[in-house]
């Protein structure tokens, strides 16, 4: 008998230096703005769901923010969550979208690092002090500043090559920095009003604008790419009913004539809703990473919808409704779905890996609905809901982003699987 050898088990693999980790990191655009959107997700979140458990559970232990804690939130979640994704994605695009090389390492990386100080800064002036604060508010505006103006020059340089999605996401990415410097000043002079309206902004016009965009573009393109005989359609007019039915809106309510924004929010509304049914999502509910993104545009026309509804019931003398289930709706349905779903498919073909959205992901995309669910349902008048719906939606967004993160993360610091380099 013939003894064969036994082969000693592998040895684990040895953990990447720091040094070629961050090296890594700073190799693509995604890498660095994704791994800061990672933690603005889960940091965002803790400190939310701290809040509001203290608020609960331990009065004694609630430390307040030196503004309102919803106006807090609202920019921790648009300009810095949200809006770290954002640049991850236009800069890694943008130059494709317009047939240009791509852009720099020096062009965004100070960016990155403006950012995440800043954002490091926000979250200590919640705990501290409205100067922190407000130091905070100026980096992120910064930050945008800094990471916008590369995108503006590369299609600046695109010439004949220039597209209409950059244009608007051009003027979204406009609006952001207004908004933020907005932001700063509200927390400088103590003006809640302006406070509020920069959230408002940040909400409904500058994330709706980029992210309506950026689906206009992508959905139609990834639903060709993926089946047979599909046809790629992206009328202009829709994604304008949009653009200005949502700002519309928010004039009208700054304007104090809420009753009739149901108008243009019913504008935005249709015209969300006539794209989606135009790209036949019935036929995109496969693969997984396909119909994930038609399903974050189908919460779009339902969002605006409600906001339509909740205007109307007012013009017509009733009380106010779902305060702000429409907000959430859009932030956490439209906002939250497109961003788990493009994100996973950025950050999976470029680590080389099989565009493929795996069971455990799509649960965790399913997850983020019932997130959406849960914060809509703390909009029901019954006494008591509203605040433990907010805790217990925080703690889901946590559970959920905390698994993903843990999936997608080594993704962003590691090398690609097929050797390539990016």
């Amino acid at each position: 008998m013939i003894e064969t050898p036994l082969t000693p088990p592998a040895a684990p693999p040895e953990p990447e230096p720091v040094g070629s980790t961050l090296r890594l990191l700073g190799a693509t655009p995604h890498r660095a703005w994704f791994l800061l959107g990672l933690t603005s997700a889960l940091a965002s979140m803790l400190w939310w769901s701290a809040f509001w458990g203290a608020a609960l559970y331990a009065p004694t232990a609630l430390v307040m923010p030196p503004v309102a804690p919803a106006h807090v939130h609202g920019l921790l979640m648009s300009h810095g969550l949200m809006g770290f994704f954002i640049f991850g994605f236009l800069t890694t695009v943008f130059p494709r979208w317009q047939d240009r090389p791509p852009v720099p390492r020096g062009a965004w990386l100070p960016a990155v690092l403006v950012s995440a100080a800043g954002y490091a800064l926000v979250l200590v002036g919640a705990l501290t002090s409205r100067t922190v604060l407000l130091a905070g508010a100026v980096g992120l505006a910064v930050g945008h500043l800094l990471a916008s103006a590369p995108l503006l020059r590369v299609y600046l340089q695109a010439g004949a090559s220039r597209v209409l999605h950059a244009r608007v996401a051009l003027l979204a990415l406009g609006v952001g920095a207004l908004d933020l410097l907005a932001f700063a000043w509200g927390v400088a002079t103590q003006d809640a009003g302006l406070l509020s309206a920069a959230v408002d902004v940040a909400v409904r016009g500058y994330l709706l604008l980029l992210f309506a965009t950026v689906g206009h573009r992508m959905i139609p393109f990834f639903s060709r790419r993926l089946l047979p005989d599909y046809t790629q359609r992206r009328p202009a007019w829709p994604l304008a009913g949009v653009a200005l039915g949502a700002a519309a809106q928010l004039a009208l309510g700054w304007a104090g004539m809420r009753a009739w924004a149901w108008v243009p929010a019913l504008l935005a509304a249709g015209s969300a809703l006539w794209l989606s049914v135009l790209w036949k999502p019935w036929r995109c509910r496969s693969p997984r990473l396909l119909g994930s993104l038609h399903l974050g545009f189908a919460w779009l026309p339902l969002a605006m919808g409600l906001y339509a509804a909740q205007s109307a019931w007012e013009a017509w003398g009733g009380q106010l409704l779902m305060a702000r289930g429409p907000l959430h709706a859009l932030t956490i349905g439209f906002y939250g779905t497109l961003l788990v779903a493009m994100v996973s498919r950025v950050s999976l073909g470029h680590s080389g890996r099989a565009l493929r959205m795996g069971g455990l992901t799509w649960a965790l995309l399913l997850g983020v609905q019932l997130v959406a669910v849960v914060r809509l349902a703390g909009e029901l008048p019954l006494a008591g809901l509203a605040s433990h719906a907010n805790l217990g939606a925080a703690g889901l967004w946590l559970v959920v982003m905390g698994i993903w993160a843990a999936i997608y993360g080594p993704m962003l610091w590691r090398p690609r699987v097929d050797g390539r380099p990016g």
